[in-house]
């Protein structure tokens, strides 16, 4: 178990792994307020950043980001 953000993280076999591409995919996301623009950004496709961003909020349990169809904004915890 890890405590981040203080919340305790539950471990798998693999254990937590936030690589440093979920990092600028967070940062990218909430720097442009869209994940396609994000995606341009990275290089990458709207639907990898998208599943990164979810990677990451389903490992810590909390959602980083309201979505609307229009822009996305940080929630408290991202």
């Amino acid at each position: 178990m890890e405590l981040v953000m203080g919340r305790v993280l539950r471990t798998s076999a693999r254990g937590f792994d936030v690589a440093i591409k979920h990092i600028r995919a967070i940062n990218s996301v909430a720097s442009y307020g869209s994940f396609t623009a994000a995606a341009a950004d990275l290089g990458m496709t709207q639907s990898a950043v998208s599943r990164l961003v979810l990677q990451l909020e389903k490992q810590l349990g909390v959602s980083l980001f309201l979505r609307s169809t229009r822009n996305v904004v940080l929630t408290a915890p991202g």
